[in-house]
C-alpha cells in the first residue's frame, strides 16, 4: 500500500532565523539613522514612537500572513529602530555600544545554542518566565514611583536589570525550543513574521537590559 508525506514545512527554524536577522538589520540601520533629531532630549516624542511601535508590533502579531503584513513588520522595525536612536547614541556617546553589543551577542548566541542542544527540558518554563516577566515590570514601576532616595533607585534599577538580562537569556532558550516544536508540528503556510518577532524580543530586551547596565 502507498504512503503519502505531508510537505510539511522544510528550512522552517533556517527561514525564522532569516526573518530574525532582516529584522535586526533594519532596526540597526533605523537606530544608526536618526529620522528625528536629538530624541534623548526630546522625552514625550521617545515616549509617542514607543507607544506607536508597540501598537504595531501588536498588530504585526494578529495579521494574516501575507504581503501586507511583510510591509507592516517593516515598518515596525523603522519604528522601533527610531525609538531606539536616542540609547544607541547615549553608549555610542560612553564608548560602550560595541561592549554592549559583544555581551549581547555572546549571551544571545550562547542560550540559543543551549536552546537547540536541550532535549523540550525548558517548554514548561513558559508560565514561571511569564510570572519573572510581571514581577520585574511591577518591582520597576515601584521603584519609580515609590523611590525617593534617587541612589538606592538606581542601585534597585540595576538588581532589577540584571533581572531582566538573566530572565530574556532564559527566554531565547525557551523560544529556540518552542521553535523547534513548531518546526516539528508545521505541516503548511508557517508564519515566520510571528516566529521570529519571539527571538526578536529577546534580543531586544536584552540589548536594552546591558545598555542599561554598562551604562
Amino acid at each position: 500500500m502507498r504512503t503519502y508525506r505531508m510537505p510539511g514545512c522544510p528550512y522552517f527554524i533556517a527561514k525564522t532565523f532569516a526573518h530574525f536577522f532582516g529584522a535586526l538589520l533594519i532596526t540597526g540601520i533605523s537606530m544608526e539613522n536618526n529620522i528625528i533629531t536629538d530624541i534623548e532630549k526630546k522625552p514625550l516624542t521617545h515616549l509617542t514612537l514607543t507607544v506607536i511601535s508597540i501598537f504595531i508590533l501588536i498588530m504585526v502579531f494578529n495579521m494574516e500572513n501575507g504581503a501586507l503584513k511583510y510591509i507592516i513588520f517593516t515598518i515596525f522595525c523603522i519604528c522601533f529602530g527610531q525609538s531606539l536612536t536616542g540609547f544607541s547614541k547615549i553608549l555610542h556617546d560612553e564608548n560602550l555600544f560595541s561592549d554592549t553589543i559583544i555581551l549581547l551577542n555572546s549571551i544571545f548566541l550562547s542560550m540559543a545554542a543551549i536552546g537547540f542542544i536541550d532535549k523540550g527540558n525548558m517548554l514548561g518554563w513558559g508560565t514561571y518566565l511569564y510570572a519573572g516577566l510581571i514581577g520585574l515590570i511591577i518591582s520597576m514601576f515601584a521603584t519609580y514611583f515609590m523611590s525617593k532616595d534617587k541612589k538606592r533607585a538606581d542601585s534597585i534599577y540595576a538588581w532589577i536589570n540584571r533581572g531582566f538580562v538573566l530572565l530574556f537569556a532564559l527566554y531565547t532558550a525557551f523560544d529556540v525550543e518552542v521553535l523547534k516544536k513548531n518546526a516539528i508540528n508545521c505541516v503548511s503556510n508557517p508564519d515566520y513574521i510571528n516566529e521570529s518577532l519571539h527571538l526578536y524580543i529577546d534580543y531586544a530586551n536584552l540589548y536594552a537590559s546591558i545598555g542599561n547596565l554598562l551604562e
